[in-house]
């Protein structure tokens, strides 16, 4: 994930040692209850592993982790291959397997796609997960400072509006949808505009198009 308005970290592995000691997301936290479900979770931009190791410890049987950053590995710890599987891969080369995972989550990492890959990874997404299964997610909205710097060098990342993304998750019920507009700091401590729209969906067999209303926060 880039770490500030102007630049990314050239190498990956200083965001993951500056993120290793950071707490579960509290929106997966908030998603774990809705899981009927514990046998495989799926990690997208699992980083340094926390969410990783946070749904192991709620009862999941084995995770897949996926992230670009080869050196995902070294935060494995102890856990066993039996527990988990570290994929090394680019989200837009990616091969999901359909109907597979309960759990699906990806903190701060689909917005990082290629545009013009975005879509596709969404539906596999939508395909990989069981019946009854939980998507947890965050995306960059589209009036994120990132999104008007000419000089941010991820000029090619997906920004959304709230239509288009519900647009693309229409087949999926909407159990939680947050937009967020706030001030803050970047993980190098940098000022920005941050606009983010949180989403915690299910893969609902009898419904196939989902409603909802959308909860505004400014922070």
């Amino acid at each position: 994930m880039p770490t500030s308005q102007n630049h990314s970290f050239e190498n990956w592995a200083e965001y993951l040692e500056l993120s290793k000691n950071n707490p579960p997301s509290a929106l997966l936290e908030s998603a774990i209850p809705l899981v009927s479900n514990r046998d495989l979770a799926l990690d997208l931009g699992a980083g340094a592993l926390r969410d990783t190791k946070f749904l192991l410890s709620s009862g999941f049987k084995k995770v897949l982790a996926i992230d670009s950053e080869k050196d995902i590995r070294k935060y494995r710890s102890k856990i066993p291959a039996s527990s988990l599987q570290i994929k090394v891969t680019q989200f837009e080369k990616l091969k999901l397997p359909k109907n597979t995972f309960d759990l699906i989550n990806a903190q701060f990492s689909l917005s990082f796609t290629e545009k013009s890959q975005f879509p596709k990874l969404i539906n596999q997404i939508k395909n990989s997960l069981q019946d009854n299964g939980i998507f947890c997610a965050n995306f960059f909205g589209n009036k994120d400072s990132w999104n008007s710097n000419k000089n941010f060098l991820h000029q090619n990342m997906t920004f959304l509006t709230e239509k288009a993304l519900l647009e693309s998750l229409d087949d999926l019920e909407i159990l939680y949808f947050n937009e967020k507009f706030f001030k803050g700091k970047t993980i190098d401590n940098l000022e920005k505009n941050w606009h983010i729209f949180e989403v915690i969906a299910l893969k609902n067999p009898h419904q196939r198009k989902s409603k909802t209303h959308t909860k505004r926060t400014k922070i």
